[in-house]
């Protein structure tokens, strides 16, 4: 015989387990109408992880990202060579700016990367600490939010971390007050229409999208950059894993985006650049504007660059769509340190006074501390 109290207190417990349950239902309903908004999602984030061979994953998420949320936790389970974190940015966004924070500002190249080491065991390469190649995923509406917030830079933080956005429209993230730089590392995985035709959604696939701005008072460039096609038939979330078997016979084949963004991001839409030269023959051979008399496209300022990199740069302006102004350094110098200072050309940049230097300057440790260098032009032939 089972105690009249022992009863009670089960009943009650049931009772709470339904309330629970039901406000969770309600809560997402938010919650329940957010289910569909990206079907499919399990098996695009399965199939995407493991094309790219990322090793961490963070699940950057705000307090409506009930569907990321548990697609995250059913990849947790499923995913054995993974090291997965869930970082909630309305209780811990401390922590993901401590991440940025720890990135290096200049990336180091793919080839440094380690796979199989977790965010604690960072690997190291002839002394300097070397890191894993994570992915972020957020939902689009999460990074709006953050880049109203003061305690992280946003921008700064597309630069340094690869992440994937998802969101059913574009649209919002082409306000003039968010700004993803040149070099940003986000891509957009995109379900649903947008105002523009040319950017709608069909035939049961997720698009693949980047946006960038050469500078904040530029605007935005929108490029469709691959494609994702989901499976014809939905199965619930975390019951089977994705593959491209699953999709049935004949079906399109996924394109994932290269990783190597610059030969895509090639309209710098007008963007005015600062050009400090020097001459050295046969690299650059420079005379006055005046002594030419000439004022064409991209040549108007102090100096007209000849020679094989001046007219290769006036190249890259016509096909890259941008403007320069050239000037020399004050002191007719290339650029050397002494006594913590520098001079000439490198000096000019250092102090913000230019934006790329077109000639032939010799790349050694110390100007490389200060400068990013192209390739030598020897190995661009």
């Amino acid at each position: 015989m089972i105690p009249r109290l022992t009863v009670v207190v089960v009943m009650v417990m049931v009772m709470v387990m339904v309330m629970v349950d039901g406000g969770m239902g309600s809560d997402v309903g938010g919650g329940a109408s957010r289910e569909k908004q990206y079907p499919g999602l399990f098996h695009l984030l399965h199939d995407y992880i493991q094309h790219y061979s990322f090793k961490e994953v963070y699940f950057v998420v705000g307090s409506e990202d009930v569907e990321l949320v548990r697609t995250g936790l059913t990849l947790f389970k499923k995913a054995t060579t993974t090291t997965n974190s869930v970082i909630n940015v309305t209780r811990d966004l401390h922590r993901l700016r401590s991440i940025v924070e720890a990135f290096p500002k200049r990336p180091l190249p793919v080839t440094a990367f380690q796979k199989g080491k977790s965010a604690n065991s960072r690997p190291q390469l002839n002394g300097v600490t070397v890191y894993t190649k994570p992915i972020f995923v957020s939902t689009l509406s999460t990074v709006l939010d953050m880049y109203k917030w003061t305690q992280i830079e946003m921008s700064e933080a597309a630069r340094k971390l690869t992440w994937l956005v998802v969101a059913s429209t574009l649209d919002p993230l082409l306000s003039p007050q968010y700004y993803l730089p040149l070099d940003n590392l986000v891509t957009l995985a995109v379900w649903g229409d947008t105002q523009e035709k040319k950017r709608s959604f069909s035939g049961g696939h997720v698009q693949f999208w980047e946006v960038y701005q050469p500078t904040q008072s530029l605007p935005h460039r929108a490029i469709l950059i691959g494609h994702y096609p989901l499976p014809p038939q939905q199965s619930p979330v975390g019951v089977q894993m994705s593959t491209m078997r699953d999709f049935g016979e004949g079906s399109a084949i996924p394109s994932y985006p290269s990783e190597n963004y610059a030969y895509r991001r090639i309209n710098l839409t007008g963007l005015h650049l600062r050009c400090l030269t020097a001459t050295w023959e046969p690299f650059a051979y420079n005379t006055r504007e005046e002594e030419t008399g000439e004022q064409e496209r991209g040549r108007r300022g102090d100096l007209r660059i000849g020679g094989f990199m001046g007219e290769m740069f006036n190249l890259l302006s016509i096909t890259l769509n941008f403007t320069y102004t050239c000037k020399s350094s004050p002191d007719g110098e290339f650029g050397d340190l002494n006594g913590g200072r520098w001079s000439g050309l490198v000096g000019e940049m250092v102090k913000g006074r230019g934006d790329i230097i077109v000639t032939g300057l010799d790349s050694t440790p110390a100007r490389s501390a200060v400068l990013d260098f192209c390739y030598p032009s020897g190995d661009i032939m």
